[in-house]
């Protein structure tokens, strides 16, 4: 198995031509990421689950995952399963609008159609160009320049990647077509429309099961099988989720704790803080209250928690 080394910082994650031949259940699970997720299959074949349908992953396939967009990848390991994958903050990019304006705006276009394809069949001419463009900006990643000119170097690979995929692969590349899924994996889909229509309500696995017309047993052993997870612990990714989007936006914590499920502000506190490690501090949270002062200091002191582990949790 190789393995091949991250190349990243807060704001951007590389791998290039990593090889697996094992793989744990552990890994393969449903998740999100804060960023924009570029992946290209150069070996292997699997599945992939994204917006409740599912495609068949093969050789020179190109997927696209959108920030907080749920998804679930299962290769086939053994034999062999090759890929490589950047990931970066929208922050990172939005930083460089001023600079390029149009590529910035087909960028966002891209992220705002709900209707665009997001994973590609890449001919042998396109498979080539990607494989070059990749090659060329790990070399730059390995070499010892600055901070500054390896984040510049993966702005342009976003820039170039995005204005390629928008103008040539996307009108002449095959698109992923949803394929029929397995009983299980169609039960993992209802499963999870389910949760998204109703994971900031108060809930329990009678009143899922019932209404889906599973037993609690099935349901909950076919569910961490699938997923790797517990039932409650997805649900509770998922309002965190929810919740990281809403910390910076103006709400209170009162707003957001209400807005994504949970049931006070001390319960978020609790469950982000288990959730992302976050240490202890010279704060009361079982006596939470509404002030804004107290508000502010909470809201800054959990975005200082947004970064590097959090974006590729």
């Amino acid at each position: 198995m190789i393995v091949a080394r991250a190349l990243e910082n807060e704001l951007y994650f590389f791998q290039y031509l990593s090889t697996r031949d094992e793989m744990s259940e552990s890994a393969y699970y449903f998740h999100t990421h804060q960023g924009i997720e570029i992946l290209y299959v150069y070996e292997g074949s699997g599945q992939v689950i994204l917006d409740d349908r599912f495609y068949a992953v093969h050789p020179r396939t190109l997927l696209i995952f959108k920030p907080f967009q749920l998804h679930y990848i299962r290769m086939d390991v053994p034999p062999k399963y090759t890929c490589s994958l950047i990931k970066v903050k929208p922050i990172f990019m939005e930083q460089c609008a001023s600079v390029f304006p149009q590529c910035h705006d087909l960028i966002s276009g891209f992220l705002n159609d709900d209707g665009s394809s997001q994973i590609f069949g890449l001919n042998e001419a396109q498979h080539a160009q990607l494989h070059e463009k990749f090659r060329n900006l790990n070399e730059i990643l390995q070499t010892s320049g600055s901070r500054q000119f390896h984040e510049e170097a993966v702005i342009l690979f976003l820039f170039t990647f995005f204005v390629n995929l928008v103008t040539t692969v996307m009108p002449n590349a095959e698109a992923g077509k949803p394929v029929k899924p397995l009983r299980t994996t169609q039960h993992i889909g209802r499963i999870l429309k389910w949760i998204d229509a109703h994971y900031k309500e108060r809930y329990t696995l009678d009143r899922l099961a019932e209404e889906l017309h599973f037993s609690v047993s099935y349901m909950s052993k076919l569910f961490r099988r699938q997923t790797g997870k517990s039932i409650h612990e997805y649900i509770t990714e998922k309002r965190l989720d929810q919740a990281r989007l809403l910390l910076h936006t103006p709400k209170s914590v009162e707003a957001i704790s209400e807005e994504t499920g949970f049931h006070s502000p001390s319960h978020f506190i609790r469950t982000f803080k288990a959730k992302y490690g976050v240490p202890r501090i010279n704060t009361d949270w079982a006596q939470l209250s509404g002030t804004s002062r107290r508000n502010e200091r909470i809201m800054q002191f959990l975005n200082r928690f947004l970064l590097p582990g959090v974006l590729y949790a």
